[in-house]
């Protein structure tokens, strides 16, 4: 073995970007130069045969091979050899001609690499080459045909490939290479199935038969990008003959903006529902044809578009099968292929004919499975574009060269030709109908077409214009024209600059296509979504308020509750207290319902799972519904079948909040007989805690089942009358599970009762001692629970509400607590810095100087760093509480409150003191 050839074989081992370099090449011949020694030079058998000479004869050195090349060719190898030595980083790359054995010439592409040693000098040269004779020779008399079909392609959005029978890539366009990323030179003598994911070469060449047989094939793929990326495309083989020769056109469309796009659509839709209306409005104006599905294929939403692709108007589209309306001669691919995919979240990417009376629309159509957060099946979205043009183009496309490429032209657009020479331009009558000028009127020059562009945008133009002639790069420009009739229109244009053989400028051939409709439906779409946005912010804004407003005054009269049921008053006087305790709690349960459904409506509500205590959250959630059902008369029973002492994982205060609700709801619509709740566990490949909820009440009818559990909504107008209520309890309860992970259940019979059975997935976390609580807590304990303070203080009270500010008076005085009153954040400002308090009650919302403000100024006082702070609001969303935090409050405190809450915090901050 030649020393060269072994030493190559170790550096192979060796050096993977080596092994890369060679795998990467397609070899017809390869070689390796000693630079130290110039006359050693060792070629592969290939090298020589390819030249037509037996190897055997043949010696391993550079002279052998010089004798055989063209002399300018060899002069120019050097010249490049010595300028790649002196960059190595650079890849030697030349086109060199040969001469074969029997006389003619062969055409040679050598890539060669320098080979560093560790000084980091040039000691090695690795080349291969790659026989390129064949396309030279095809070149020669393709030449001209291929630069105009080139030059038409590179114009397109969409990627072209122009592929002989064997797969390999003659030509691509410029759309292709942004898409991939490669550039042309890299992709030209590829195969195909390079370019495709898990595309070998044999299923490749079945497709390419296929399309010779069928004269067309069509299918989906994914491609890869120079980065290792893909993205999904569709593919169309065309079969285009040439000069008496057969080539392939494969048409390939990105799908991946479309794909981004419904996801968009699906996600504005999710995001403003308050906005639908308004929304619809626009989308039945897109220029793409949009349909919902149900799970069983009916349409539950199309727009305008789609009624005037499939002849069927809305109302009798709305509740039918989508499939109905397809063409007879599709309907079965179609449903095939459904049924196929229908597991897949892309269930559909096809082409078939809408029934239009007597005619058919062609259209090409992507439906895609939409599910919720936990990945169930919600529906399907579609969205179809009217593609009859095109099918009447890819007819076109057989009949000539010609037709095909004038088949490529869209909606509004018109193809433009400039003689470089005369500067003659050539319009086609479309680009006449884009400007709204007479054809026969007009003074077509390059002079007069500048003319109307609109002026804020000529520069521009001119600008990008002659930079990219400068760098003889394809042309592509948006801007704005003042048409004939002095109406404004958006064009784009699109050129590229055909060039002869020695590179001078022939013609320059182009496109412009009216884009005003585009632009129009996206400034619309664009206004809409931030209007929905808005919008949807207002709302936001306006329910914390009006939560404010609303808990304020609660606040004053649960206080003053809890104050008169302490004195001396009468068993009769009780009862009312406890009636109006009810009244004031049902409104309060009112607004926080509406503050829940509007969190889940925004997404602002969120899960905080932590380790709870089952038996505790048990009886928390039952204890007053106990001692409400016992002064109803109800029997009221609760049966605990899991251990005392489990701790589970989970969002405790949605826990007790969905069995609240549902406790609640028994509660109010039972008259007589008994409330039972009974708690177990499951535990399969999860752990779900479990819930049954029985009552012999009213009960429910089966057909109304759904409808109880939709915002706003009991079973009829009377239950509403009779029991009042906002409707919204089941509502949040259903999202609240919805959004854990949960189910609910419902068996009711009219006249006999309900029974709700809820299950939640838990995680279960350790066992610890049980500490016994009592089974229920009585209306007197509701009332009146809270203990003193058990030590004298001094507090800073700021709260602009008078009897806000009477209430806790009234509390710290019977807690023998001192007090000074500020009715503004200032006035506490005043007094923190005059005085030294135990701690601060502080309002938030307040005028002249709000809470936070005010908390900022006294941390930042001598003493106000240590003085605890407790916020005080009557705001009730999580954001507000992190706020108080944020501002420098220690404590937080949402009205309205009971003084049981007041003295577990005020003792807290006396056991840190």
């Amino acid at each position: 073995m030649h020393y060269l050839q072994n030493e190559l074989y170790e550096l192979n081992q060796k050096d993977e970007s080596l092994f890369n370099f060679i795998q990467e090449i397609c070899l017809d011949g390869m070689w390796y130069w000693d630079l130290e020694q110039p006359e050693n030079e060792w070629m592969n058998d290939k090298f020589w045969r390819v030249l037509g000479f037996d190897p055997e004869q043949m010696p391993h050195s550079p002279e052998a091979w010089q004798n055989i090349i063209n002399q300018e060719d060899l002069k120019n190898a050097k010249v490049n050899i010595e300028k790649h030595l002196l960059n190595p980083g650079t890849l030697y790359d030349q086109v060199l001609r040969y001469k074969h054995c029997d006389g003619h010439t062969v055409w040679i592409r050598c890539f060669g690499q320098a080979i560093l040693n560790e000084e980091k000098k040039p000691i090695r040269m690795l080349g291969v080459h790659t026989n390129i004779t064949p396309f030279i020779e095809e070149k020669r008399y393709k030449a001209t045909v291929e630069a105009k079909l080139s030059s038409l392609l590179s114009m397109m959005q969409d990627g072209y490939w122009l592929v002989n029978p064997q797969g390999i890539l003659i030509d691509v366009n410029p759309s292709y290479c942004k898409m991939a990323g490669f550039s042309r030179d890299m992709l030209i003598g590829k195969h195909v199935s390079e370019l495709q994911n898990n595309d070998d070469q044999e299923s490749v060449r079945k497709r390419i038969q296929c399309a010779i047989e069928n004269g067309k094939d069509h299918f989906y793929s994914k491609h890869r990008k120079i980065n290792g990326t893909e993205f999904p495309c569709e593919v169309t083989i065309s079969v285009l003959h040439m000069e008496e020769e057969l080539f392939l056109v494969s048409h390939i469309r990105d799908m991946s903006q479309q794909l981004s796009y419904e996801e968009a659509l699906n996600d504005a839709n999710k995001r403003y529902e308050d906005n639908y209306n308004l929304f619809r409005g626009y989308i039945d104006q897109s220029p793409v044809a949009i349909f919902v599905l149900d799970l069983n294929g009916k349409c539950s939403y199309v727009n305008e578009l789609w009624t005037e692709f499939s002849g069927i108007n809305y109302y009798e589209a709305i509740g039918a099968l989508w499939t109905d309306f397809i063409d007879l001669k599709d309907q079965e691919k179609i449903i095939t292929k459904w049924q196929k995919h229908d597991h897949e979240d892309f269930i559909l990417n096809d082409e078939f004919r809408f029934r239009k009376g007597n005619d058919v629309t062609w259209v090409e159509a992507s439906v895609k499975k939409l599910r919720d957060e936990q990945g169930q099946p919600l529906a399907y979205l579609g969205s179809a574009i009217n593609i009859n043009k095109r099918k009447q183009a890819e007819n076109q496309l057989k009949l000539s060269r010609e037709r095909l490429i004038q088949a490529q032209s869209l909606a509004l657009m018109g193809p433009w030709e400039l003689d470089h020479q005369s500067n003659q331009l050539t319009w086609s009558d479309q680009i006449y109908e884009i400007f709204d000028i007479p054809k026969a009127d007009f003074d077509l020059t390059v002079e007069n077409v500048e003319k109307m562009i609109h002026p804020e945008d000529y520069q521009r133009y001119k600008q990008e214009r002659e930079a990219s002639l400068k760098a003889n790069d394809a042309i592509s420009i948006d801007y704005r024209i003042i048409t004939g009739n002095q109406g404004i229109r958006c064009v784009s244009e699109k050129a590229k600059t055909i060039r002869d053989i020695h590179d001078n400028p022939v013609v320059i051939i182009g496109t412009i296509q009216d884009i005003t409709e585009r632009k129009i439906v996206e400034a619309k779409l664009k206004e809409a979504m931030e209007a929905a946005k808005e919008a949807n912010q207002y709302k936001s804004d306006f329910l914390a308020n009006m939560s404010h407003e609303i808990r304020t005054p609660i606040n004053g009269a649960l206080g003053f509750l809890q104050i008169l049921s302490e004195s001396q008053i009468t068993e009769e006087q009780k009862s009312y207290i406890y009636w109006i305790d009810t009244s004031l709690n049902r409104l309060l349960l009112l607004v926080n319902d509406i503050l829940d459904m509007s969190k889940i409506e925004s997404g602002r509500l969120e899960l905080d799972l932590q380790p709870f205590n089952l038996s505790e959250l048990v009886y928390n959630a039952t204890g007053i519904f106990k001692a409400k059902s016992e002064m109803k008369g109800l029997n009221f029973i609760v049966e605990n079948k899991l251990s005392h002492d489990v701790v589970l994982i989970g969002d405790s205060l949605k826990i007790n909040q969905i069995l609240s609700n549902i406790i609640s709801n028994a509660l109010k619509f039972t008259e007589n007989g008994t409330i039972s709740v009974t708690v177990d566990m499951i535990e399969n490949e999860k752990s779900y805690l479990r819930f049954w909820i029985k009552d012999t009440g009213i009960g429910i009818k089966k057909e109304n089942f759904k409808k109880i559990f939709s915002e706003f909504m009991q079973e009829n107008i009377s239950t509403t009358r009779t029991y009042g209520g906002t409707g919204l309890g089941l509502s949040i309860t259903k999202k609240l599970l919805d959004l854990m992970g949960g189910k609910i259940e419902l068996n009711s019979e009219v006249h006999k009762g309900s029974t709700f059975m809820i299950t939640i997935p838990v995680r279960i976390q350790e066992k610890l001692a049980y500490r016994h609580t009592p089974n229920y807590v009585s209306v007197k304990e509701m009332t009146s629970n809270h203990k003193p303070a058990e030590t004298r203080k001094h507090v800073l009270v700021v709260d602009d509400d008078d009897v806000n500010r009477l209430i806790i008076k009234k509390y710290l005085e019977k807690q023998g607590i001192t007090y000074v009153e500020a009715k503004d954040g200032s006035e506490a400002v005043e007094f923190s810095k005059a005085e030294k308090f135990d701690f601060i009650l502080m309002d938030c919302q307040m005028p002249i100087m709000d809470g936070f403000e005010a908390t900022k100024i006294i941390r930042t006082n001598e003493y106000g760093h240590q003085i605890p702070i407790i916020a005080m609001t009557a705001y009730a969303f999580k954001s507000d509480k992190e706020k108080c935090l944020d501002a420098g409050m220690d404590y937080y405190l949402s009205k309205p409150f009971i003084f049981n809450d007041l003295d577990q915090l005020i003792k807290k901050i006396v056991s840190k003191t």
